[in-house]
């Protein structure tokens, strides 16, 4: 007996150690079927609702055809390991495959008209309640969200409107039967719920949602990573169009990964990380937040509560009106530390960049800030159309460093509270800006609100215009010289013409502002420590003075 019962120990931590190998899940839409095997290109499944029914192995890869197109809500069913995940990508030649969160409809009804002018069109897909969405021709339209009890009669042209609980839908269109569109239908077209160590790669999301049981206002993300979801890497996807933010994860999540994301045309954000410990790297968010009907943040990256948020080599530009009050392009509120680094935030409606409620520690480098400030129409807070913020909301940002950023090109008056850089009135102690080249600005060059600036540290920075005021407390001080001697502020800082290469011409691109080999910034930088790399991969030369600017080119 006791040597069976060695034997049996043997066996069962045997099977411990070695899972079943790995096996790889073919997913064809075109020709596969569910009663497949799933497990060779001849044996593909058909839906993805085979895929969210099975139990995968750690190791396992489940993989979509490339140019495909699935109307359903992909729920990934199981876990991984650190060292085996399981990886959902695609197979194949072509295009990314795609989820959609809507349904396609086509067949229109009149259903009232003002001296054919005014034309109200209705439509009704079976079981589909409160859309949340609609597209035609590649764009999102307005929407009347669902509980406005709207009289079709006050419908604008274009505007569309889904009632609450009700199995209808409305489209004004006055110039005819509206023809193919994409109706909101799902809530979501990626969730991950209470996952671990799961790569989505290669998968793109689009569309409006929807929910078929009860009505809501906004509706869902595109993308969602919730619960206690952690090890999570999204990588190499599109999410496009969505009524929401387009991809989240949400604050019990941990160890969450974006690389190279392209969200834009969402309603809201277009990437939110609140998670604990995250990295958004490589990816681009613009045009979220555009369409008349938008509400949320309508900003580019975003993080409220998260900790230890790592945002390096994004580019992010484009997001929320043009007339009217939004979010920054980068807003960072409530969180722990986040380092933002090597970033390029141009077109900035709003402000740039924002560090509020907490991020204390935080560090802000080697960011091209361009051309910030031209929304039009009152703004919520003052200092919402400046390059970056430092505190805001209900409380102050502490210990943040500022190094080597370029803030260029912001359009609001000289004479208003915008700036640069613009820190609020509460404790923001122990900020220091340090190697920033402040260029082509009609506003003020840096704005402090509050009069205790004693825990301050400014130096080695270059402005290129000694005429454009500062501000503190209140006043207005017009010259660098006048700034050092009041506030005591900014030893070793410069005023002179920078000399950007801008081979564009016209600052479009971040290689605009690499230096001419004579700049004034060469070399006259502080000697920080922070970086091994500036904005264009150039290795830093710790051993010389640096250079002022995201450009350490040694010339």
């Amino acid at each position: 007996m006791q040597k069976i019962s060695i034997l049996y120990k043997i066996i069962l931590l045997t099977a411990l150690v070695f899972h079943a190998e790995a096996e790889t899940y073919y997913v064809n839409q075109a020709d596969g079927l569910d009663t497949n095997s799933g497990l060779s290109l001849e044996n593909p499944w058909k839906s993805i609702a085979r895929v969210n029914s099975h139990i995968f192995n750690p190791g396992d890869n489940i993989l979509f055809h490339r140019g495909q197109k699935w109307r359903e809500t992909l729920v990934p069913p199981t876990s991984g390991t650190e060292l085996n995940p399981v990886y959902f990508g695609a197979y194949g030649e072509g295009v990314n495959p795609v989820i959609l969160r809507t349904d396609r409809f086509s067949d229109w009804k009149l259903v009232q008209t003002d001296n054919s002018k005014s034309k109200i069109w209705e439509g009704r897909i079976p079981k589909l309640r409160n859309s949340w969405g609609i597209i035609i021709d590649g764009q999102r339209l307005p929407v009347h969200k669902q509980y406005d009890k709207v009289k079709l009669s006050s419908l604008n042209d274009r505007y569309f409107y889904s009632p609450l609980n009700k199995n209808v839908f409305y489209l004004r269109n006055d110039t005819g039967n509206p023809g193919i569109a994409e109706i909101g239908a799902r809530k979501a077209a990626i969730i991950v719920e209470n996952k671990h160590h799961v790569v989505i790669e290669n998968i793109d999301a689009f569309g409006p949602g929807g929910r078929a049981t009860s009505g809501g206002s906004t509706g869902y993300m595109n993308v969602m990573i919730i619960g206690n979801s952690s090890y999570i890497t999204l990588k190499n996807m599109t999410v496009s169009h969505g009524n929401s933010i387009g991809v989240s994860a949400k604050s019990d999540t941990t160890n969450i990964k974006y690389l190279n994301l392209i969200s834009h045309d969402n309603a809201s954000t277009g990437i939110y990380m609140n998670s604990q410990n995250g990295l958004i790297k490589d990816c681009r968010s613009f045009n979220n937040g555009i369409v008349a009907s938008d509400s949320g943040d309508r900003g580019g990256i975003g993080s409220f509560k998260g900790s230890n948020i790592n945002i390096e080599n994004n580019i992010v530009h484009s997001n929320g009106p043009i007339n009217g009050n939004a979010d920054y392009e980068i807003s960072i509120v409530g969180t722990g530390r986040v380092s933002i680094q090597r970033n390029f935030i141009y077109d900035c409606r709003q402000g740039c960049l924002q560090i509020a409620e907490g991020g204390d520690d935080s560090i802000i480098s080697y960011n091209i800030i361009s051309g910030y400030g031209t929304a039009m129409g009152k703004m919520t807070s003052i200092g919402k159309l400046s390059g970056i913020r430092i505190g805001g909301g209900t409380s102050g940002s502490k210990n943040i460093q500022i190094l080597n950023n370029i803030i260029h090109n912001g359009h609001q008056s000289s004479t208003s509270r915008e700036a640069g850089i613009f820190i609020t009135n509460f404790d923001n102690s122990g900020l220091s800006i340090t190697n920033n080249i402040f260029s082509d600005n009609i506003n003020k060059h840096v704005y402090i609100q509050g009069k205790d600036i004693s825990k301050f540290s400014f130096s080695h920075n270059l402005y290129q215009s000694n005429e454009i005021p500062f501000g503190w407390h209140n006043k207005d001080i017009y010259s660098l010289t006048g700034w050092r001697n009041k506030l005591r502020l900014d030893a070793n800082s410069i005023a002179a013409d920078p000399a950007f290469i801008n081979k564009s011409g016209v600052y479009n691109q971040a290689t605009d502002f690499m230096l001419k080999p004579m700049s004034p910034a060469i070399r006259k930088g502080n000697q920080d420590k922070i970086m091994n790399t500036d904005y264009f991969g150039n290795v830093i030369d710790t051993s010389n003075p640096h250079n002022i600017g995201v450009d350490q080119t040694i010339h």
